[in-house]
C-alpha cells in the first residue's frame, strides 16, 4: 500500500470512530448515556442522547443539536432568560436600575466620563452583578439601599461585588471617592506624603474643612490615625481598616 492510501485509509477509520460524550457537560445539559437514535422524515438515523439538566429534568438530544450549543437545557433556559427580561423591564424605571446602569457604564464604557477613574484603573462588575440586574436588584435592597443612597465600594481599588459594596450617602461617597483618586499615591485614605516634614501625614474632611490629624513615620501609622479620627467624627466615614 502505497504512503498516500494509507494516509486516506486512516482518515476513514478514524472518521467512523463514535464519540464519546458521556459525562461530558453542554451549557446545563451533562451527558448520562446514549439511547436510540432518531430517525428524521428520510429515515436516516441520528444519534442521540439521554442528559440530566441542571434543574434536574431528564432529556433526550440529538447529538447535532448538543455539540453545536443550538440545544443547551432542557427547556428551562428559555423559561429563565423570559422571566428575567420580563423582571428587568418590570424593574427598568426604579432608582436601582440607574444605580447599575452607571455602575456598568463607568467601568467599561470609554465614553463615560468616569471610565479614567473606575474601568481605566482595572475596577470591574463581578459577573452576577453585570449580566443580571435582578440579581443585583436582590441584593440591594435587603441590604441597606434606600431612596437617596448611592453604591459604594469599601476598597476603592476593589471590584463591585457583594463583599465590597454598601449603600451610603452622597458626603461619604464623594468622601471616599476624593480620597483615594487615581493620582494618591500613599494606597490610604486621607494619607500623603510630606516633603518637608519627610514623613506621612494625615487628614481628614469634615464639614467643608480640611483637618490636620499628625505626622508618622510609616503611612501605615497615618492611615490608622485617620480610621481612629473618622470613626471619632462619624460612623458613616470609610475607613483604611474594616
Amino acid at each position: 500500500m502505497t504512503k498516500s492510501n494509507h494516509s486516506k485509509s486512516q482518515t476513514i477509520v478514524q472518521s467512523k470512530k463514535r464519540k464519546n460524550l458521556i459525562g461530558h457537560k453542554f451549557s446545563r445539559l451533562t451527558v448520562l448515556r446514549e439511547v436510540d437514535p432518531y430517525r428524521s422524515s428520510n429515515n436516516k438515523p441520528r444519534r442521540r442522547f439521554e442528559c440530566l439538566c441542571e434543574c434536574g429534568a431528564i432529556r433526550n438530544v440529538v447529538m447535532t443539536q448538543l455539540v453545536s450549543g443550538k440545544t443547551k437545557s432542557c427547556g428551562c433556559l428559555s423559561r429563565d432568560n423570559t422571566t428575567n427580561r420580563n423582571l428587568t423591564h418590570g424593574l427598568s424605571r426604579h432608582p436601582l436600575y440607574t444605580i447599575w446602569h452607571h455602575m456598568k457604564e463607568r467601568c467599561y464604557s470609554p465614553n463615560s466620563k468616569d471610565y479614567k477613574d473606575y474601568g481605566n484603573r482595572g475596577i470591574t462588575v463581578c459577573d452576577e452583578w453585570k449580566h443580571d440586574f435582578k440579581c443585583f436588584f436582590d441584593w440591594a435592597i435587603p441590604n441597606g439601599w434606600e431612596p437617596g443612597l448611592l453604591i459604594d465600594r469599601q476598597d476603592v481599588n476593589g471590584s463591585y461585588n457583594p463583599g465590597n459594596c454598601r449603600f451610603v450617602g452622597t458626603l461619604v461617597n464623594s468622601i471616599n471617592r476624593r480620597l483615594l483618586y487615581s493620582n494618591n499615591t500613599s494606597g490610604f485614605r486621607g494619607v500623603s506624603f510630606s516633603m518637608a516634614a519627610n514623613k506621612w501625614t494625615a487628614q481628614i474632611q469634615f464639614d467643608n474643612k480640611m483637618q490636620h490629624i499628625g505626622v508618622f513615620k510609616t503611612k501605615r501609622e497615618a492611615a490608622q490615625a485617620y480610621d481612629n479620627k473618622a470613626k471619632k467624627l462619624s460612623n458613616e466615614f470609610p475607613l483604611n481598616f474594616n
